[in-house]
C-alpha cells in the first residue's frame, strides 16, 4: 500500500518537474501489438529537460 503511494508521488513529481519532449524529428506512434498484455509496437522515448529554477532541486 505504501509502495503504491510512493510510486504515484515519485511519478507525479517527475512529470511536474520536467518538460518532456520526443526526440528531434521523431513522430509519436500509438500503434499497439497484441498479446497477453497490450503493448506499444515501438517504445516511447522521452527526453526530460529541467523546468524548475535552481539546480539544487535536481540533485
Amino acid at each position: 500500500m505504501m509502495g503504491e503511494r510512493m510510486f504515484m508521488y515519485l511519478l507525479s513529481s517527475h512529470v511536474h518537474s520536467f518538460d518532456w519532449r520526443s526526440g528531434e524529428g521523431e513522430k509519436i506512434r500509438l500503434s499497439e501489438k497484441f498479446g497477453t498484455v497490450v503493448r506499444k509496437k515501438e517504445p516511447l522515448m522521452a527526453i526530460p529537460t529541467p523546468r524548475l529554477h535552481g539546480s539544487s532541486i535536481y540533485e
